[in-house]
């Protein structure tokens, strides 16, 4: 509910900041293991590979979504001010100053 006071976006922003916050957690604890040695010599560093990319695919596809949700609202609002707004105005203020 609170994210629905703040604005459109304000869920999806909060989902990117979870997802980016997982991923370096994740990233923190493989780097710990391997750092501390917690996994054996037949446990190559490359089996974690597949989680991260998983989890970087996810995070990308989140950061498309809402840059393209952006971008929807953003040409919504600038067809709404392109049908509502009269520019002719504006028209006379640029021909008066390129005169």
């Amino acid at each position: 509910m609170e994210n629905q006071k703040r604005g459109p976006f304000a869920q999806q922003q909060a989902d990117l900041t979870n997802a980016f916050e997982n991923l370096r957690e994740s990233t923190q604890q493989k780097i710990n293991l391997i750092m501390d040695n917690h996994i054996s010599d037949d446990t190559p560093m490359k089996n974690f590979r597949p989680e991260l990319d998983k989890q970087i695919e996810t995070l990308h596809l989140m950061v498309s979504s809402y840059f393209g949700d952006c971008d929807r609202r953003k040409q919504r609002i600038e067809a709404v001010i392109s049908e509502q707004v009269d520019v002719s105005g504006f028209k006379e203020i640029g021909a008066a100053l390129c005169s």
